[in-house]
């Protein structure tokens, strides 16, 4: 059994996104090259997904979806 979860930050000028980006990339960038996390920014937006144990067509489908979602604001 797998688990997927996301959290996201909103940041309060585009200043503050670009440090928080650099922040959360710096800190998952073992994650990310293993497959297990992604970072996705929009705007003022950062959304971080994880997850462990799941098949590489549902992973692909939780970033499509969080990229869809960050797109249609």
């Amino acid at each position: 059994e797998g688990q997927v979860g996301l959290y996201g930050l909103e940041a309060a000028s585009p200043v503050d996104a670009d440090r928080l980006e650099g922040v959360l990339r710096a800190v998952n960038a073992f994650n990310v090259r293993l497959g297990l996390a992604r970072v996705h920014r929009e705007g003022n937006v950062l959304v971080v997904a994880w997850q462990r144990g799941v098949s590489p067509s549902c992973w692909e489908a939780v970033n499509a979806g969080v990229v869809e979602r960050l797109t249609a604001r």
